[in-house]
């Protein structure tokens, strides 16, 4: 699997960070998106971790403000994102 933390150098308000996850995901539910302070640091630790992506489609995309910068951690299993599990999530749209 891969873990990325992408580092945004400006706030982002949680309004808008959820309102774009729900105009662009909001009909993808292999892609889940969670605001960090939220949850507790066990269930971060469970959201983030690969063991809850491997062997999956899923994309796990967290969120937080931290001073001046919007920190994006996401997580996602490779070897499932590839060519052949895109087009079996695309035939699954048309069922």
């Amino acid at each position: 699997g891969i873990a990325m933390t992408i580092y945004l150098s400006r706030v982002i308000d949680t309004t808008t960070l959820q309102q774009a996850y729900e105009d662009s995901y909001h009909d993808y539910p292999a892609v889940q998106f969670k605001h960090l302070p939220e949850l507790t640091a066990t269930e971060q630790a469970h959201f983030l971790g690969l063991t809850a992506i491997i062997h999956t489609p899923d994309t796990h995309i967290g969120y937080q403000v931290v001073g001046e910068k919007t920190l994006l951690f996401v997580t996602i299993d490779n070897l499932m994102k590839g060519a052949a599990s895109q087009a079996i999530e695309n035939a699954e749209l048309f069922l």
